[in-house]
């Protein structure tokens, strides 16, 4: 009898087609190894715009709308902080700059050809509001040793002399203070009238909050209230011209500390963070941001805050800017710029985000990379991927991809990196790498790049 053997073929390997990522966002990772993911681990330097990514925004020189240059701090100046205050519009402008440093105050009309007037100050600025008076445009300044000055025009007068000022803001026709130290106390001028800062029933006063909540840490005006961000929690004051009818009211309890230099407020919402969350706050509650990754790490921490429309903008400690688009829920990282704290702007003739420069040079968060102040590198780098099969060997044949510029994708294949060119006259790439667990970074330093999806053709071997 004549028995056939069977023919020992081949089996075939498992192929599978990925995308990398859809572009969502920084952060949005998917933690069970697979892909596609909808952002990534770690990005900076790119902005996701239509499932594409693209050169992020960044700092140029500032401009006012007609384009003239605001001009440079005088040399020797130092460092600082820079606020913005409203002022009435005129025909050539509205708005002026306050930059307060250890020599004095520096003030800057937002004119054409304006330049930067000096003020003597012998003490630091923590916080500064503005107030419109009988038709008087004043700005008030907190004093960081005790004093609390009154500006008008180029003069200075003082309304506290022995309360060490947080934070000033106005809200509902009066200015409420949020003083260190005492008995966790917010002060506040009597209505209509920041110059009269005397207790009593029909002029100004203070209200004092337990410490069920932790110590008040920022004052945030919301519609018509008065939020007092305090270590865990939030109070919310309602404010009537009558003190008789102020009502505070407890609308948050937490057990994580929050952290004052984050809070702010945009659209109907205000932003918060905590050590390794972010949160928002509207009318009815807070909600945790899922798609919003807190930096870790004591080079990281938050250091200020700010916000322009639908879109905040977080400073950490080591330099680099969160920008959270609050509509989008979505972040991207702008860093390398070592910009300071930012300033949102809005003036008649100036609209933007706005900082200091080291060299003292005021800059804007702008869209045009010609006319950035430096060019930046971009990273957008996905960890940890293993098809969803940790166990298996698989193989990275090609990548099918689109760019407009030269990019560089890294492959790490169980610690091994290999290095593959993509380029705008391409849209293949050959790899052919193998690996349990794959890390993949896109990398791109040129004026302007957009990246389209990158497909990768994968086949998991079978022994």
């Amino acid at each position: 009898m004549i028995v056939r053997r069977k023919s020992n073929s081949p089996i075939k390997p498992k192929q599978l087609v990925r995308r990398l990522s859809y572009y969502v966002g920084n952060g949005n990772v998917k933690k069970d190894g697979n892909l596609p993911c909808r952002g990534c681990d770690e990005g900076y330097n790119f902005e996701c715009k239509n499932n594409m990514l693209v050169e992020a925004r960044g700092f140029g020189k500032l401009k006012l709308d007609d384009g003239s240059l605001v001009a440079d701090l005088p040399s020797g100046v130092g460092e600082g902080k820079l606020f913005f205050v409203h002022t009435t519009a005129t025909d050539e402008g509205s708005g002026k700059l306050l930059f307060c440093h250890d020599g004095g105050l520096e003030i800057l009309d937002l004119v054409k050809d304006a330049k930067w007037q000096h003020l003597d100050l012998n003490e630091k600025i923590a916080s500064v509001t503005d107030y419109n008076y009988k038709d008087r445009d004043l700005a008030l300044l907190g004093g960081a040793s005790g004093t609390t000055y009154i500006l008008e025009n180029q003069t200075l007068s003082t309304v506290l002399t022995d309360k060490i000022i947080l934070q000033l803001v106005s809200h509902n026709e009066r200015i409420f203070a949020l003083v260190k130290g005492g008995n966790n106390s917010v002060w506040f001028s009597d209505v209509f009238d920041p110059f009269d800062w005397e207790v009593s029933l029909s002029g100004g006063g203070y209200l004092e909050c337990d410490n069920s909540l932790g110590v008040i840490n920022k004052l945030v005006s919301m519609g018509d209230y008065l939020y007092l961000f305090c270590d865990y929690g939030i109070y919310r004051l309602t404010c009537y011209s009558l003190q008789s009818q102020f009502e505070l009211k407890k609308v948050y309890a937490g057990g994580e500390k929050i952290l004052g230099e984050s809070v702010v407020a945009t659209q109907n919402k205000i932003i918060f963070c905590t050590k390794d969350c972010a949160y928002s706050y509207d009318y009815y509650g807070v909600k945790r941001l899922e798609n919003l990754d807190m930096p870790t790490g004591n080079d990281s921490k938050i250091r200020s805050a700010t916000a322009k429309q639908n879109q905040v903008y977080i400073v950490t400690q080591n330099d680099e800017i969160i920008i959270y688009d609050v509509e989008k829920n979505n972040y991207c990282v702008v860093k390398g710029y070592a910009t300071g704290d930012l300033t949102t702007v809005e003036a008649k003739n100036l609209s933007g985000v706005v900082a200091i420069s080291a060299q003292g040079e005021p800059t804007m968060l702008i869209n045009d990379a010609s006319q950035y102040t430096m060019q930046s590198q971009r990273c957008w780098l996905i960890k940890d991927v293993d098809f969803d099969q940790p166990y298996l060997l698989k193989n990275i044949r090609y990548a099918e991809y689109k760019v407009t510029a030269q990019t560089t994708l890294t492959i790490t294949a169980d610690g091994q990196k290999y290095e593959f060119a993509l380029n705008e006259r391409n849209n293949r790439v050959a790899i052919n790498v193998k690996g349990r667990t794959f890390d993949f970074l896109l990398s791109n330093d040129t004026e302007k790049v957009t990246i389209g999806p990158i497909e990768l053709r994968v086949d998991v071997l079978r022994c």
